[in-house]
């Protein structure tokens, strides 16, 4: 199955999710030589999309390795959730990461998910990507990496 009918049939199965991206032009947030580029997925064992993508990304078809060549250039946390709604806590995070289980300013959370699989890009304390269902990850979260990636490594 090519990417583009993996997408759309997750589409027709409601896997896509909500998106919440930061400006495409990446002007907002620059990574440095020594930024920290993290991969963040929340999933949970009775999810279904959640067991369909990491078979597809990490078990037989090996989609991570195509879809986003530099993934082992950045670190990758999965996190299980108890349920597709619950909010990470930060007694499940490294020290590093901490700050995402917190509230902004305006006290909405960090992390805007609303469900599983969701995804996050996090480049040192800033999130550049997050969003639900494997559209997100394919269309906001990877570019958004890539970005962090690339400029890392040209810094």
């Amino acid at each position: 199955m090519d990417r583009r009918t993996f997408l759309l049939l997750a589409t027709a199965l409601g896997f896509a999710g909500r998106v919440k991206a930061q400006p495409a032009s990446g002007e907002r947030y620059h990574a440095a030589r020594d930024s920290r580029i993290t991969l963040l997925y929340l999933g949970q064992a009775t999810c279904v999309p959640c067991r369909g993508y990491e078979a597809e990304y990490f078990g037989r078809m090996h989609r991570m390795a195509t879809s986003f060549p530099e993934f082992g250039e950045v670190d990758y946390l999965k996190l299980s959730m108890g349920s597709g709604k619950a909010t990470v806590s930060a007694s499940q995070l490294p020290d590093h990461l901490k700050w995402i289980a917190t509230e902004q300013r305006d006290g909405a959370a960090v992390l805007q998910n609303r469900g599983t699989p969701f995804f996050a890009g996090i480049v040192d304390t800033e999130v550049w990507a997050q969003g639900d269902g494997v559209a997100a990850l394919e269309g906001s979260v990877i570019p958004a990496l890539r970005r962090a990636v690339q400029q890392k490594r040209s810094a």
